[in-house]
């Protein structure tokens, strides 16, 4: 598996993988994503995929000037295999500062990854899909 900047022809990809493991974690908020809302939603990020023999696994897109990791998400059939972790990783890697994000309260399965990863809560709020809590990485990436 290797990690490097998504290419034009995988928003797809990266679109069917946002829509299913946001699906299979918040089911109560369900969201349909095409590629040209994945491209909307990730217009001035970097965006990082995760590609294996079978293509796209997962991506991470960054909004570098504030160090925020906007999205995060691996195909939910390959959950569990470090892919979330690498992503992470590579994303700290590519930022002058600690790494902020937003996790749905209700998604806890992302919550309980990004506090193994030492990501501490730091506030909270609301949006459209339900209540979101803010996290920040430890100094040191993860």
């Amino acid at each position: 598996m290797i990690v490097r900047k998504l290419t034009p022809m995988e928003r797809w990809a990266c679109a069917a993988i946002l829509e299913a493991a946001w699906n299979a974690a918040l089911p109560d908020a369900p969201r349909n994503i095409d590629a040209e809302q994945f491209a909307t939603e990730t217009v001035d990020e970097l965006v990082l995929v995760a590609v294996a023999n079978e293509g796209v696994i997962g991506f991470a897109s960054i909004y570098a000037p504030d160090s925020f990791l906007h999205h995060l998400y691996v195909d939910p059939r390959t959950q569990g295999q470090g892919i979330g972790s690498l992503l992470l990783r590579e994303s700290a890697a590519r930022v002058t500062a600690p790494l902020t994000l937003k996790c749905q309260i209700a998604n806890t399965r992302a919550r309980a990854f990004y506090a193994k990863h030492g990501f501490a809560e730091t506030g909270c709020g609301s949006d459209k899909y339900g209540r979101w809590v803010r996290l920040l990485a430890p100094s040191g990436g993860d």
